[in-house]
Protein backbone atom coordinates (compact mmCIF):
# COMPACT_ATOMS: atom_id res chain seq x y z
CA UNK A 1 0.00 0.00 0.00
CA UNK A 2 1.54 3.45 -1.23
CA UNK A 3 0.82 6.37 0.91
CA UNK A 4 1.25 9.91 -0.48
CA UNK A 5 2.22 12.82 2.01
CA UNK A 6 0.50 16.12 1.50
CA UNK A 7 1.78 19.26 1.84
CA UNK A 8 0.59 22.33 2.17
CA UNK A 9 3.59 25.21 1.75
CA UNK A 10 2.22 29.10 2.52
CA UNK A 11 4.19 32.12 2.04
CA UNK A 12 3.04 36.00 2.81
CA UNK A 13 1.32 37.70 -0.11
CA UNK A 14 3.57 40.27 -2.08
CA UNK A 15 1.87 43.52 -1.51
CA UNK A 16 0.39 44.71 -4.44
CA UNK A 17 1.46 48.37 -6.32
CA UNK A 18 -1.09 50.51 -4.93
CA UNK A 19 -3.02 53.30 -7.69
CA UNK A 20 -1.14 56.68 -7.29
CA UNK A 21 -3.73 59.62 -6.37
CA UNK A 22 -5.61 61.09 -9.16
CA UNK A 23 -8.78 60.96 -11.08
CA UNK A 24 -9.26 57.87 -13.40
CA UNK A 25 -12.08 56.21 -15.31
CA UNK A 26 -13.11 52.86 -13.75
CA UNK A 27 -15.61 50.18 -14.00
CA UNK A 28 -17.58 48.85 -11.52
CA UNK A 29 -16.42 44.65 -11.23
CA UNK A 30 -18.20 43.25 -8.15
CA UNK A 31 -18.98 43.48 -4.81
CA UNK A 32 -18.24 41.47 -1.75
CA UNK A 33 -21.60 41.22 1.24
CA UNK A 34 -19.05 41.09 4.19
CA UNK A 35 -22.29 40.94 6.76
CA UNK A 36 -22.89 42.89 9.69
CA UNK A 37 -19.46 45.02 10.50
CA UNK A 38 -19.49 47.65 13.32
CA UNK A 39 -17.09 50.79 12.54
CA UNK A 40 -16.23 53.65 14.90
CA UNK A 41 -18.10 52.37 17.58
CA UNK A 42 -21.55 52.81 15.58
CA UNK A 43 -23.78 50.00 15.99
CA UNK A 44 -23.31 47.11 13.25
CA UNK A 45 -24.90 47.22 9.58
CA UNK A 46 -24.95 45.01 6.81
CA UNK A 47 -21.75 46.08 4.57
CA UNK A 48 -20.18 45.81 1.38
CA UNK A 49 -17.38 46.24 -0.57
CA UNK A 50 -17.10 47.26 -3.98
CA UNK A 51 -14.50 46.77 -5.98
CA UNK A 52 -13.45 48.78 -8.84
CA UNK A 53 -11.14 48.10 -12.04
CA UNK A 54 -9.23 51.69 -13.11
CA UNK A 55 -8.47 52.59 -16.82
CA UNK A 56 -4.71 52.71 -15.49
CA UNK A 57 -2.12 50.24 -15.65
CA UNK A 58 0.78 49.14 -12.98
CA UNK A 59 4.44 48.46 -13.32
CA UNK A 60 3.47 44.74 -14.33
CA UNK A 61 0.99 45.67 -17.04
CA UNK A 62 -2.14 44.94 -15.14
CA UNK A 63 -4.80 47.38 -14.52
CA UNK A 64 -5.27 48.70 -11.00
CA UNK A 65 -8.04 48.25 -8.71
CA UNK A 66 -9.36 49.76 -5.78
CA UNK A 67 -12.31 48.84 -3.82
CA UNK A 68 -14.78 50.99 -0.57
CA UNK A 69 -16.77 50.00 1.64
CA UNK A 70 -20.41 50.66 2.29
CA UNK A 71 -23.34 50.27 4.04
CA UNK A 72 -25.76 47.80 1.93
CA UNK A 73 -28.36 50.73 2.48
CA UNK A 74 -30.11 52.65 -0.41
CA UNK A 75 -31.20 55.83 1.95
CA UNK A 76 -30.89 59.01 0.26
CA UNK A 77 -27.72 59.64 2.43
CA UNK A 78 -26.15 56.21 2.67
CA UNK A 79 -22.78 55.87 0.92
CA UNK A 80 -24.42 53.26 -1.60
CA UNK A 81 -26.65 55.65 -2.68
CA UNK A 82 -24.50 58.28 -4.06
CA UNK A 83 -22.30 55.30 -5.88
CA UNK A 84 -25.46 54.12 -7.35
CA UNK A 85 -26.60 57.69 -8.97
CA UNK A 86 -23.33 57.97 -10.61
CA UNK A 87 -23.86 54.58 -11.86
CA UNK A 88 -26.76 54.12 -12.60
CA UNK A 89 -28.17 58.10 -12.92
CA UNK A 90 -30.97 57.46 -10.53
CA UNK A 91 -31.73 55.08 -7.61
CA UNK A 92 -34.29 52.57 -8.01
CA UNK A 93 -36.57 51.31 -5.25
CA UNK A 94 -35.11 47.67 -5.42
CA UNK A 95 -31.58 46.92 -6.43
CA UNK A 96 -30.03 43.53 -7.74
CA UNK A 97 -26.08 44.54 -7.32
CA UNK A 98 -25.02 42.60 -10.19
CA UNK A 99 -26.34 44.71 -12.55
CA UNK A 100 -23.59 47.56 -11.40
CA UNK A 101 -21.39 45.03 -12.94
CA UNK A 102 -19.71 46.23 -15.90
CA UNK A 103 -20.87 49.90 -15.50
CA UNK A 104 -18.70 52.77 -15.85
CA UNK A 105 -17.73 55.97 -13.55
CA UNK A 106 -15.08 57.93 -12.48
CA UNK A 107 -13.27 57.62 -8.98
CA UNK A 108 -10.32 59.81 -6.98
CA UNK A 109 -8.42 58.42 -5.37
CA UNK A 110 -5.99 59.28 -3.03
CA UNK A 111 -3.17 57.24 -0.74
CA UNK A 112 -3.23 56.90 3.13
CA UNK A 113 -1.23 54.80 5.11
CA UNK A 114 -1.97 52.39 7.90
CA UNK A 115 -1.21 51.96 11.50
CA UNK A 116 1.50 49.61 9.83
CA UNK A 117 2.79 51.97 7.69
CA UNK A 118 1.26 50.56 4.42
CA UNK A 119 -0.11 52.74 1.94
CA UNK A 120 -2.84 51.81 0.69
CA UNK A 121 -5.46 53.60 -2.63
CA UNK A 122 -8.68 54.89 -0.88
CA UNK A 123 -11.72 55.86 -3.03
CA UNK A 124 -12.54 59.09 -1.71
CA UNK A 125 -15.27 59.74 -4.67
CA UNK A 126 -17.32 57.99 -7.42
CA UNK A 127 -18.51 60.49 -9.68
CA UNK A 128 -21.05 59.18 -13.02
CA UNK A 129 -18.95 58.54 -16.22
CA UNK A 130 -17.82 61.51 -18.35
CA UNK A 131 -19.99 61.28 -21.22
CA UNK A 132 -18.92 65.26 -23.21
CA UNK A 133 -15.72 66.14 -24.07
CA UNK A 134 -13.68 67.88 -22.26
CA UNK A 135 -13.69 71.75 -23.42
CA UNK A 136 -10.44 73.79 -23.42
CA UNK A 137 -10.26 75.70 -20.44
CA UNK A 138 -11.47 79.17 -20.77
CA UNK A 139 -9.16 82.56 -20.49
CA UNK A 140 -8.98 83.40 -16.50
CA UNK A 141 -10.39 80.04 -15.20
CA UNK A 142 -8.19 78.86 -12.72
CA UNK A 143 -7.81 75.32 -13.32
CA UNK A 144 -7.91 72.52 -10.68
CA UNK A 145 -8.87 69.11 -12.15
CA UNK A 146 -10.86 68.09 -8.98
CA UNK A 147 -13.03 71.50 -9.14
CA UNK A 148 -13.45 71.72 -12.61
CA UNK A 149 -14.58 67.85 -12.54
CA UNK A 150 -17.08 68.81 -9.78
CA UNK A 151 -19.34 71.04 -11.51
CA UNK A 152 -17.55 74.61 -10.07
CA UNK A 153 -17.05 77.23 -11.81
CA UNK A 154 -14.33 79.59 -10.10
CA UNK A 155 -13.87 82.10 -13.91
CA UNK A 156 -12.06 85.24 -13.03
CA UNK A 157 -13.72 88.36 -13.92
CA UNK A 158 -12.16 89.86 -17.29
CA UNK A 159 -9.42 92.41 -16.34
CA UNK A 160 -10.23 96.42 -16.23
CA UNK A 161 -8.73 98.56 -18.98
CA UNK A 162 -7.48 101.94 -17.71
CA UNK A 163 -9.21 104.36 -20.03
Amino acid sequence: METSQHQLILSKPKPREQAPPGVYEATFESFEDLGEQAYGGYAAKPTLRLHFGLNKLDSKGEFFSASTLATASLHRKSKLHSIVLALLGSVPDRLDMSALEGRLCRVIISQRRDEQGRLWANIDTILSAETQPQSSTPPGFLFDSFVKRAGHDFTLPAKEENL
